[in-house]
């Protein structure tokens, strides 16, 4: 980051030479306010033409139009957003420089920002902050705010971003603003751009049930999360929350956050529900899995089953580490039992150890005289049961070849 902005700046001192300005915005300068770090650095410039500020990013490198349509240029080699106030929408013409109105002013610049919060600049060379809709003290007040009604029906995915906002940085939604999100409609809204409002709140948010609460109080539970509003929901949501103080832990974290939100759904409606929020096949097979044996496997934790019960359920799941976990987070979110969680850890320990030694395998039984073929399939899934009792190699080995060829 520490290099977008030395190019910010090496930029902002050639617009200035053009009489003009150059300033962060966005996310960026909102970070700031909040005292968090912020990966994206994004620039606005202000008060020379498109054709001058390009060619000031030629005299710097390789210029590279990133979204030109929606006025977004960079350059090669670095991570910087630079963009120009621009127009409606209605107005553009799909490429950078018929959108673009770099003489309109911070005010009218900034009122086609969605969130006041997101609606400030700061000067690159002076470090002043410009804040024509209070978005600093909405800040400190812990609020988010639409910055224009007209402006803000534009985009409706900001909906979903109202929620998501409330739910990563702990705010309340405005009344005036979760009212106008509840009178739009986004129904039909691309699976993409609300799947990934999602996944910011469950990867971001410290607790993630606040975004679907935000949606629940703006009316917006279906089409998207209709499921959500049935069976299950609250116990998901309890989840939820007490995963993402976990999700670190978790081999993988994005799928682990998803199967949160079905947790305690019927298996056909959280299927239904992740469907329609992604089409990630691997996070939909991780996360029904963990459906399918999270139950199964607290109710051996509760009645403190054997090493080898536990090990059977481990080695048919898609990760057994993530589904120890989730017993953990289960047991978080039921009030905590250190003694169930150490017992489930200890059983995970126990079946690593034992998927860890010598097994039989397919060239062994082969060896012994069992032909490649579906016999040799049954044979070394009984094998792999008996690894999975404990029983040495070399016993294995022998009552599967008994079994194979007597018994099965």
């Amino acid at each position: 980051m520490a290099d977008d902005r030395a190019m910010a700046r090496r930029i902002a001192l050639k617009v200035s030479e053009l009489g003009g300005r150059v300033y962060y915005v966005g996310g960026l300068v909102r970070d700031e306010a909040l005292g968090r770090e912020s990966k994206d650095v994004d620039i606005e410039v202000h008060g020379i033409t498109p054709r001058q500020l390009e060619e000031v990013l030629d005299s710097i490198g390789t210029r590279l139009s990133m979204g030109a349509s929606f006025g977004i240029l960079s350059l090669r080699g670095c991570h910087l957003d630079i963009s120009m106030p621009r127009r409606s929408p209605e107005e553009d013409d799909g490429d950078f420089a018929s959108g673009a109105d770099p003489f309109i002013g911070v005010t009218e610049a900034a009122r086609r920002r969605d969130f006041t919060m997101n609606a400030m600049m700061r000067d690159v060379l002076t470090g002043s902050l410009e804040d024509p809709f209070g978005g600093l003290e909405d800040i400190k007040s812990g609020l988010i705010r639409h910055v224009d009604s007209r402006t803000f029906v534009r985009d409706r995915l900001r909906v979903l971003r109202a929620a998501q906002f409330a739910a990563r940085f702990s705010f309340a939604v405005a009344p005036e603003t979760r009212a106008l999100c509840a009178s739009l409609d986004i129904g039909d809204l691309p699976f993409e751009r609300v799947g990934e409002e999602v996944r910011k709140a469950l990867l971001r948010a410290p607790r993630p049930s606040v975004f679907f609460r935000e949606i629940m109080a703006m009316g917006h539970m279906s089409p998207w999360f209709k499921e959500l509003d049935g069976p299950g929901r609250e116990e998901s949501l309890a989840f939820a929350d007490a995963a993402a103080a976990l999700r670190g832990e978790a081999e993988q974290e994005e799928d682990m956050m998803f199967f949160s939100i079905v947790s305690f759904l019927p298996e056909k409606a959280g299927e239904t529900l992740l469907s329609r929020l992604t089409h990630n096949v691997r996070t939909l097979k991780y996360a029904m899995d963990m459906r399918r044996l999270a139950d199964p496997l607290d109710a051996l934790v509760q009645r403190n089953a054997s090493r080898d019960e536990f090990a059977l359920l481990l080695d048919t799941s898609l990760c057994p580490g993530d589904l120890v976990l989730a017993e953990k987070i289960r047991l978080l979110a039921r009030g905590g039992d250190e003694k169930a969680a150490s017992l489930a850890q200890t059983r995970l320990d126990e079946y690593r150890d034992l998927i860890s030694r010598p097994g039989v395998t397919g060239n062994d039984l082969q060896l012994r005289g069992i032909a490649p073929g579906p016999q040799l399939g049954l044979a070394l899934k009984y094998a792999r049961r008996l690894m999975l009792t404990g029983i040495p190699k070399e016993q294995a080995l022998e009552e599967t070849v008994a079994w194979a060829k007597h018994g099965s």
